[in-house]
């Protein structure tokens, strides 16, 4: 379509992502039909314009894809563009050639303009950036994609979250440096209550608790986040924490003036040695990485640089970028509009090692023990222990030891919580186990489950090798 498509009003139309995905035009609601019919326009949506395989679409429509999903998916697209047609949008929908898309500007979608904000803010001084945060949150209201259940859909909204608390995070540091202390108290305290372990929370918790005069509940913090790290979770408390601490109960002078530095996520690097990026490699099981490279791409890393090498990708990440934000949302993002089998390897600055670690065997049986997956990640040791040290226990977890020989860890993106170290043994000796007293499956909860509050949870069978998601 040329230029941007307007309604018959010449009006545009809200679509919303970020809490149940209805949509809007001319102030009044625009029916987008069924639960099927929304998912289907929820992957169209997410995929900004870009040409989505129909390959694809079982995935995200269905929680379990029919074995001929063709006759419905047609019946659905058929439906869609028939329930937006009032806007003036039913030639938006185009499909052809077993691919669709959406044609709608990103303007219009809740989740781009919430993506563009985080991206402006990224290159903003302190006092913009903390208002274009500020603004992108008011966006990012309520459960994404709720009322809605698929395999992609599921796993896009674990990193929506993700994404969103990595906003939350930085616009509360920008809101105590710039002497907001008190404002971000609230948010704060309510994101320690549900991420005691995570230790940027316990960070600019006690922050803005110390600068709003709250000493004591400050240093109360920092002991329940000990408590759950080290008591709980068998971990140690980042350094920063210890010395944040020491430096509250000391009244410590350099305490008194703004917000320090975010601590990096990883070990500082040996005297006199400068930050190490990572290098990812991306490896297709077919050979061929045509069409993997708009997927690396996103408007939130211009400190990732990409060049095909072969029959892989290599991608070099700068110094200055979190690991945090490669390992898991960078590649989650992926992870969702990923349409074939895709190995991945990241190492610390060395594209070798992390080419071995998307090539090998490991990976592609790790991959196929996970049905519905589309992306394994495999992650070296040095990266791993990155992992560890920001103290999230439910991205810990998320990871399994490929085996002691490779010394490489592992996860598959949305789909996979590794089975424990005492599972491991018990399917080593299957007749030790088979006489316990109780059976059933292993459910392992992401996030804390609570009466009236929906939760992802992964199964671990304990008759097969490989885990699946319910």
């Amino acid at each position: 379509m040329a230029g941007k498509p307007l309604g018959k009003r010449g009006q545009p139309v809200e679509f919303h992502l970020w809490g149940p995905l209805v949509a809007h035009y001319g102030g009044e609601p625009l029916h987008l039909g069924t639960e099927r019919e929304r998912c289907l326009a929820a992957a169209l949506l997410v995929a900004r314009r870009q040409q989505v395989p129909r390959d694809s679409l079982p995935e995200w429509v269905w929680v379990d894809p029919p074995a001929d999903p063709s006759e419905e998916l047609h019946r659905y697209m058929g439906r869609l563009r028939r329930r937006l047609e009032p806007a003036g949008l039913g030639e938006a929908l185009v499909s052809r050639d077993r691919r669709c898309r959406l044609e709608v500007p990103d303007e219009w979608v809740d989740l781009h303009r919430f993506d563009t904000l985080l991206a402006q803010a990224e290159h903003a001084a302190d006092r913009e950036a903390f208002a274009l945060l500020a603004e992108a949150l008011r966006l990012a209201d309520g459960e994404p994609l709720a009322g809605l259940r698929s395999r992609r859909i599921d796993a896009l909204r674990v990193e929506l979250v993700e994404r969103r608390l990595a906003a939350e995070l930085r616009c509360a540091e920008l809101g105590i440096r710039l002497g907001r202390h008190r404002d971000q108290v609230p948010r704060l305290v309510h994101l320690f209550r549900d991420r005691s372990h995570d230790a940027t929370v316990t960070r600019l918790t006690m922050l803005a608790l110390h600068h709003a005069g709250r000493r004591q509940e400050a240093l109360d913090t920092y002991t329940a986040h000990r408590k759950h790290v080290v008591e709980i979770g068998g971990l140690e408390v980042d350094e920063q924490l210890v010395q944040l601490q020491r430096q509250l109960l000391t009244d410590d002078d350099g305490l008194r003036r703004g917000v320090a530095p975010a601590p990096v996520a990883v070990r500082p690097p040996p005297a006199g040695r400068a930050a190490q990026g990572l290098t990812v490699v991306l490896h297709p099981e077919d050979g061929d990485p045509a069409g993997l490279y708009p997927l690396t791409t996103t408007p939130h890393h211009d400190g990732i640089r990409v060049h095909e090498a072969g029959e892989h990708l290599v991608c070099a990440v700068a110094a200055h970028v979190p690991y945090a934000g490669v390992v898991t949302p960078w590649l989650d993002g992926i992870a969702n509009r990923v349409t074939r089998p895709v190995h991945v390897g990241i190492a610390v600055d060395d594209e070798e090692e992390a080419g071995e670690l998307a090539r090998c065997d490991q990976a592609h049986q790790i991959l196929h023990r996970h049905r519905h997956g589309r992306l394994v990640v495999l992650v070296s040791d040095g990266v791993y222990d990155a992992v560890r040290r920001r103290g999230d226990q439910v991205e810990i977890d998320a990871y399994g030891q490929v085996d002691e020989q490779t010394g490489a860890w592992y996860r598959v993106p949305g789909y996979s919580t590794p089975v424990t170290r005492d599972r491991r043994e018990d399917l080593a000796a299957p007749e030790r186990s088979r006489h316990r007293g109780i059976g059933g499956p292993n459910v392992s909860f992401v996030g804390n489950p609570r009466i009236g509050r929906q939760v992802i949870a992964t199964v671990v069978d304990h008759g097969v090798a490989g885990d699946d998601e319910f």
